[in-house]
């Protein structure tokens, strides 16, 4: 029955237990006597609100959020899918649908994913982006700004693969050098390592984490570079130089022969005759 819990307080219970408190303060507690938000829920089971349209289809049930100036954003459910929408014309931003696929900027998508981003806030029809921000400005000499990483299902986090973006000098004004490394565990380690990086200059490091050259490849075995074809024509290696007019200044075929442009030679670094030219 209607019971008054103290001054200025009404109260509803049923089988000798409350059930709907509001306070002087005009809080609602449903489950609670002393309601601290205007609706307070409580439950020694588990607690929930359950907010259900009277119809068929697939039309919403929905929470409104509006603040003190009116604006408002909305959380709803349709056809199994959890909305988030913004604005008096409550414009989607983002669902969770049926599938358990993330979906931003978009409310359909068929095929496998997990998040899926369309657009960006300028607008749905420019690039989706991602950005990945450390929480500092003008971070300093390899500091981690943002990274990626593969792994299991496993609680704790096991690190398969990796990719890094580091700090390569520290930032100031209008001076932001940066560097990506890509990392992969070795059978039988258990945990990544560095084995390709592109400095802040453009240079890419293959087993080497401070190029120099364009490309630059160590190993600590026998290092090798492959040019195959699959069409069956054969692999080409081939170097163009600027100073002879973008024009092939060294070439080797898939069969073993060679075309250098100039002289060629052979213990000496300073050929003088026209072919090869050899050192005693």
């Amino acid at each position: 029955g209607i019971y008054s819990p103290g001054s200025n307080q009404f109260g509803i219970a049923t089988a000798g237990t409350s059930r709907i408190v509001v306070d002087a303060s005009g809080n609602v507690g449903v489950g609670v006597t002393s309601p601290s938000t205007a609706l307070h829920v409580k439950s020694t089971g588990g607690t929930q609100l359950t907010l259900e349209r009277n119809g068929s289809g697939d039309q919403i049930a929905g929470l409104i959020l509006k603040d003190g100036s009116g604006d408002q954003n909305r959380i709803s459910s349709s056809d199994s899918a959890l909305i988030f929408e913004a604005g008096a014309l409550n414009a989607e931003r983002m669902r969770i649908d049926s599938s358990g696929r993330l979906l931003v900027g978009m409310s359909i998508f068929t095929g496998e994913a997990s998040a899926v981003i369309e657009g960006s806030s300028a607008g749905g029809t420019t690039q989706a982006q991602l950005w990945l921000n450390r929480g500092q400005t003008n971070p300093t000499t390899d500091n981690v700004l943002g990274q990626i990483i593969f792994g299991d299902a496993t609680a704790s986090g096991r690190n398969g693969a990796m990719i890094q973006a580091r700090v390569d000098s520290s930032w100031g004004s209008n001076d932001y050098p940066s560097r990506l490394a890509f990392f992969t565990t070795a059978d039988g380690a258990s945990s990544p390592t560095e084995h390709l990086r592109i400095t802040s200059a453009g240079n890419v490091g293959i087993g080497n984490t401070s190029p120099t050259s364009s490309l630059e490849v160590h190993s600590s075995g026998g290092s090798n570079i492959i040019a195959k074809s699959t069409n069956g024509n054969g692999g080409f290696l081939n170097y163009t130089g600027l100073a002879s007019n973008g024009t092939t200044t060294f070439n080797v075929n898939h069969n073993g022969g060679a075309y250098f442009a100039s002289n060629v030679g052979i213990g000496t670094t300073s050929p003088t005759s026209d072919g090869w030219s050899a050192a005693n």
